[in-house]
């Protein structure tokens, strides 16, 4: 049991969050706090199909989602890794009626359509790059830079931007995208000597060029949501984030571990912008409230093994998305609180919270214990507690002297509190 003084940690990041609202672009994105499903994680993992997707575009649309994105592969057939860079739809994984098909039928059921792109990247077999000039790409002593099995793009080159900006007009044009999530599963290294006196001024240089092409993006569609996945939150910075609207934080694939990352994610983004997975992979409640709580209090990014969930795991799912929409308002506004400091691997108890100054929304995760004890600093504020999620409480909260008691119904577990102050 530990607890941080008033004067620590939570007015740190309290500061930062109201900082990182203040230089971000205004958007609408940020102001709904949109819930996205993307068919990728614990779920088709970089497959998809017609036959595969509409199904998980019928999930999607009775979970209540709002926006349906789907991720890498629709490009290419087999191993793709190192092919990428046409963003052409594939022929044979969308046989009748094309990749138009899946995007109209994801509009029919009420949602906006994504999809994955990596932009900024050419796969080192991509008969494209075979056929471009050096001067395309980050170079290095007069040889092209490879990453994970990419070259990389140099946006200081105006054909480039144009070439990529060609590429999101006419995915938008024919086939109705309005949202891309861009990731960036290389990393430049310490930048190109190409026509600059310094490696790192060309990096600088680049990384100028990228943020006025997302500019110029924003000025002609600016209704357009774009989310930075960075290779699941490994690019994640304000130069991006103060433009793009939606952060992916991981590509951690199991649950107790994500809870980790959702209990200390705001520490580096606002909780709006952090896209924080929700994957159930097991039929099983208290797996899915543990899934659920982790995105509660961030932005809850959808997925998982959904065409195997019962009637109850689907209607938690359901009750989750549901409030999420009735707090997410104040999830925009309220600031990040760590009552227990940030946590660990090794943390039993983990806690997270939105403090919106009514009241103050409480994270709890369990895993090596049944019972969580947490110290308020000012125990006295507070007129009530009660579980908000899921609605059948199924676990013991009270308030006792300068402490929050939670008593769970088994050692792995989460809930998400409600505690409202005095008048």
């Amino acid at each position: 049991m530990d607890c941080i003084s008033c004067f620590g940690l939570n007015p740190a990041m309290a500061t930062m969050t109201r900082y990182r609202r203040r230089i971000r672009r205004p958007n609408a994105d940020d102001e709904k706090l949109n819930v996205v499903f993307n068919d990728y994680m614990n779920c088709l993992d970089g497959d998809p199909t017609t036959e595969r997707e509409l199904p998980m575009i019928d999930r999607a649309a009775e979970l209540g989602c709002e926006y349906y994105c789907m991720d890498c592969g629709w490009y290419d057939d087999g191993f793709w890794w190192d092919r990428v860079g046409e963003w052409k739809e594939s022929k044979t994984r969308f046989p009748d009626g094309g990749m138009k098909r899946i995007c109209d039928y994801a509009h029919s059921k009420g949602m906006k359509m994504g999809l994955w792109l990596e932009i900024e990247a050419m796969g080192t077999q991509c008969e494209l790059a075979a056929q471009l000039p050096d001067d395309w790409f980050v170079c290095r002593h007069g040889k092209r830079h490879v990453d994970n099995g990419r070259y990389l793009l140099d946006f200081r080159n105006s054909e480039v931007r144009k070439y990529c900006r060609d590429v999101v007009d006419r995915l938008i044009r024919d086939y109705g995208v309005e949202y891309f999530k861009i990731d960036y599963n290389v990393t430049m290294g310490y930048g190109s000597d190409y026509k600059s006196d310094s490696c790192a001024a060309a990096m600088r240089d680049h990384y100028e060029c990228l943020y006025r092409w997302y500019e110029e993006i924003f000025r002609d569609y600016p209704e357009l949501v774009i989310e930075n996945c960075g290779s699941g939150g490994q690019r994640m910075d304000y130069g991006l984030l103060k433009l793009l609207s939606l952060q992916s934080t991981s590509d951690q694939t199991d649950v107790t571990c994500n809870a980790n990352i959702a209990c200390n994610v705001t520490s580096a983004v606002t909780p709006e912008q952090g896209g924080m997975w929700v994957y159930p992979y097991e039929d099983e409640e208290e797996h899915v409230i543990y899934n659920m709580v982790n995105g509660l209090l961030l932005r809850p990014y959808m997925s998982g093994q959904v065409w195997k969930l019962g009637e109850k795991s689907m209607d938690l799912l359901k009750e989750g998305i549901a409030l999420y929409k009735e707090i997410r308002e104040e999830v925009r506004e309220g600031v990040p609180v760590f009552p227990l400091g940030f946590g660990t691997l090794e943390s039993d108890v983990l806690a997270y919270g939105i403090d919106t100054g009514r009241n103050l929304y409480l994270s709890v995760w369990t895993s090596g214990t049944d019972e969580a004890e947490i110290l308020l600093n000012s125990p006295e504020e507070f007129a009530d507690v009660f579980v908000l999620y899921p609605r059948e409480e199924r676990c013991n909260c009270r308030l006792e002297k300068d402490r929050l008691i939670v008593k769970m119904l088994q050692k792995k577990a989460a809930r998400l509190l409600k505690l409202t102050r005095k008048v």
